[in-house]
Order: structure tokens, then C-alpha cells, then sequence
């Protein structure tokens, strides 16, 4: 048993104290044109909080609960939620938000809500 050293087996394998390791392969990166980066940029656009039985965004299916919480209405019921505007730099953040990735749309959501059990 070699003390200190490394075992490598044919192809590049290497052996450690969990098992063995796999070689990487290198990724090769594409060249992407205009019309790609935009076909993107679109796809990233729609893909984020559609739902897929009546193809709405969450802005549109929920319209009610969205007027509510531009409005900034109170509690009308004990189960009910309240809605006040969201302060610009979210809890957790160190900039502000603007909602380009689905987890931002959603900690702005949860920041409308003015209920601490809502959230």
C-alpha cells in the first residue's frame, strides 16, 4: 500500500478515501448569436411563475390579491391578510430588488403582506 501518494487507474480514474473519482470532461461553450441571446432572454421572461393549467402569470391569476396590495388594504377578517407597500430593500437583501428571478417576485409578494403570520 503506496503511503502519501496518489493511485490513478487507466483512463484517469482516481481512487480516494470515499471511492473512486471520475475524470471531468471539459464543457465546450457555444457561441451564442444575436438572435439566440433574445430567444433566451424571452424564454427566461415566460418561464418564470406561468402556471400551466390556465397559462396566467401569478399577476394575472390573482389579480384581486394583486389590486389589494397596491391599494394597501387592512384586515376586513381575522383569517383574512393585510397589504401595505413593500419597503425598497427587502429583509435579507443588501440592494434593492426587482423582481428578475422568481424568488425575487416571491419575497415581494411576501413583503406586501403586512401580517407577520403570512408571511
Amino acid at each position: 500500500m503506496p503511503v502519501g501518494g496518489k493511485l490513478v487507474l487507466k483512463g484517469g480514474l482516481k481512487v480516494t478515501s470515499t471511492g473512486v473519482t471520475k475524470k471531468k470532461k471539459k464543457r465546450k461553450e457555444e457561441e451564442l448569436t444575436e438572435e439566440k441571446k433574445k430567444q433566451r432572454e424571452e424564454e427566461r421572461k415566460t418561464q418564470g411563475g406561468i402556471s400551466v393549467m390556465s397559462n396566467k402569470s401569478y399577476e394575472e391569476e390573482f389579480s384581486l390579491e394583486m389590486s389589494k396590495a397596491k391599494e394597501g388594504k387592512a384586515k376586513a377578517a381575522p383569517w383574512s391578510s393585510g397589504y401595505k407597500k413593500a419597503p425598497e430593500i427587502l429583509h435579507g437583501y443588501d440592494k434593492k430588488v426587482k423582481g428578475k428571478t422568481a424568488e425575487e417576485r416571491l419575497d415581494m409578494r411576501s413583503a406586501m403582506k403586512s401580517d407577520k403570520f403570512c408571511k
